[in-house]
């Protein structure tokens, strides 16, 4: 994705940044649905999406640091990180 975003989109920073945070964001919205759905294992589908949720707490902003600077934006990981915890963590902890 910093790749699309370099070669697309380096005048709009904005969107390019916004390409890149989407590209490494692990999408856990609809998971458990899907599982009913496909008459999986619901009990395995809450494990690993807790496990996605626990590594997104832990990975995600490095890896958003690391990438957004090889896109050209630079950016603190401490904003990251509070925004990680603040629209991860404290769901995660809440549930």
């Amino acid at each position: 994705m910093a790749l699309l975003a370099r070669l697309f989109l380096s005048d709009y920073l904005g969107y390019a940044s916004g390409v890149i945070l989407l590209g490494i964001a692990p999408c856990t919205c609809m998971v458990l649905l899907w599982i009913l759905l496909a008459q999986g294992d619901v009990a395995k589908g809450i494990v690993i999406t807790a496990i996605n949720a626990t590594s997104t707490l832990i990975l995600y902003a490095p890896l958003a640091t690391l990438y957004l600077g090889v896109g050209g934006i630079p950016i603190s990981i401490a904003l990251i990180a509070e925004s990680v915890i603040l629209f991860v963590g404290f769901p995660l902890a809440l549930g």
